[in-house]
């Protein structure tokens, strides 16, 4: 809303121009109906008791309105595109160096899940990036300002069917500690 504000445009153009434009995203989207650009992966959650949808189940959720999401996640993007956003998200390429310094001072959350969060960014050890969920999605893109690398999971399952966390964290934390156990992940 702040940003709709300042700009009078929508979150939805803004995130269109400054970033997906900006970047030259050609396989990400700001979709305003529950049409899914093919090809994609179907999203599925999984109830173990009664729920709005039905009895305990595996249910599809993968043609569901972005709407509920709004500015907090209602996009589609791929596995290329991710990457490319994690890299200028943790290097700072999308805002100003102040803006950049103020994004990755890292408060500490407490969270077993995220050891600080910064301006719409958290820090897992030695990886900053953030996650994204929606029913029958999870995802998480990191950047390692120490080494350069970048981990970007997607996963088509709901996003808090582990009682432990998110699946898209969950699964970044696992595959950073095989991948490059050189890096720090105190509080992982």
């Amino acid at each position: 809303m702040i940003a709709q504000d300042l700009t009078n445009h929508t979150i939805a153009d803004e995130v269109r121009s400054r970033i997906i434009g900006k970047m030259g995203l050609k396989s990400t989207f700001y979709p305003s109906t529950p049409a899914m650009p093919a090809p994609y992966t179907r999203g599925y959650i999984i109830t173990h008791g009664p729920s709005p949808l039905g009895p305990p189940g595996t249910y599809d959720r993968t043609l569901q309105s972005p709407s509920v999401a709004g500015a907090s996640g209602a996009m589609i993007s791929t596995l290329d595109d991710l990457h490319s956003f994690a890299l200028a998200l943790g290097r700072g390429d999308l805002v100003s160096q102040k803006s950049h310094k103020e994004q990755t001072t890292f408060v500490p959350t407490g969270n077993q899940q995220f050891t600080g969060y910064g301006l719409g960014m958290m820090q897992f050890g030695d990886l900053v990036g953030h996650g994204g969920d929606i029913n029958g999605y999870s995802s998480n893109t990191s950047y390692s300002p120490s080494t350069g690398a970048v981990i970007v999971v997607l996963v088509n399952k709901d996003p808090n069917a582990n009682a432990s966390g998110q699946v898209g964290i969950l699964l970044t934390k696992q595959l950073a500690k095989i991948v490059y156990p050189q890096m720090n992940f105190t509080g992982m």
